[in-house]
């Protein structure tokens, strides 16, 4: 059933919800699959080899958001992503670390979150000290995972089951309604490492908190302070 009238559909519809960025690579990954199969001879032709990408604009460059609009999203926000965006400002974890953190990974006690090295993106394991604030939403969650007997700390963002659509879809609604423009979902990471190096910790703490392989990497991604926080 998949031809290029199915592949053009897919990409005009998807267009309400999703980056052409994000549908050219979707497509291209059953591109790939194809001239995978036709390579094997399992195919003659792949039906998408004249598929037409679309055009993407330039990527921007991500910032952080600034501390009025980190309050207009929690305010904006449910009680239930308003922890989620915690997570993310005040850990600096990927959306793939969080869409996958187990309890096992959860130390309330000692109150640190440890990544395994088979989920992180260097392949190094690394821990994440919790602050008070997202001890408090982990242990608030934990109440309402033993009772649903769930081994995911987020299996679902506001009913959606797929963690990476929900939430994509929930953070750039709650920015519509804040009124925030220019951010992704990644702006949060940048929001945590932009404030760690405003308040002061060395390029070396921010790098194993975040997971980069250098310090380097650290400062030329994200250590560029918003003079917009500056003045206000």
């Amino acid at each position: 059933d998949i031809t290029i009238s199915w592949a053009n559909t897919y990409q005009r519809t998807s267009l309400e919800d999703s980056a052409p960025s994000t549908i050219n690579r979707k497509l291209r990954a059953v591109t790939q699959m194809f001239n995978w199969a036709v390579r094997t001879e399992l195919l003659k032709t792949s039906p998408l080899q004249h598929l037409q990408r679309l055009q993407q604009s330039p990527q921007r460059e991500l910032r952080a958001l600034t501390r009025r609009e980190v309050q207009a999203l929690m305010s904006a926000s449910t009680k239930e992503t308003r922890g989620l965006w915690s997570l993310f400002l005040d850990t600096g974890m990927r959306k793939a670390e969080v869409s996958s953190l187990s309890w096992k990974e959860v130390d309330l006690d000692r109150q640190v979150i440890t990544i395994e090295a088979s989920k992180s993106k260097n392949k190094k394991p690394r821990i994440i000290p919790m602050t008070k604030r997202v001890l408090q939403v982990l242990q608030a969650r934990r109440r309402r995972a033993k009772k649903a007997q769930e081994e995911l700390v987020f299996p679902r963002v506001e009913g959606h089951s797929n963690f990476y659509e929900g939430c994509l879809k929930v953070f750039k609604r709650c920015c519509a309604w804040a009124g925030i423009k220019g951010v992704t979902i990644h702006s949060l990471r940048r929001s945590f490492a932009v404030r760690m190096l405003e308040l002061g910790a060395s390029p070396g703490v921010v790098q194993r908190l975040l997971g980069h392989s250098t310090a380097n990497l650290t400062l030329e991604v994200y250590a560029k302070v918003n003079t917009v926080d500056l003045r206000g």
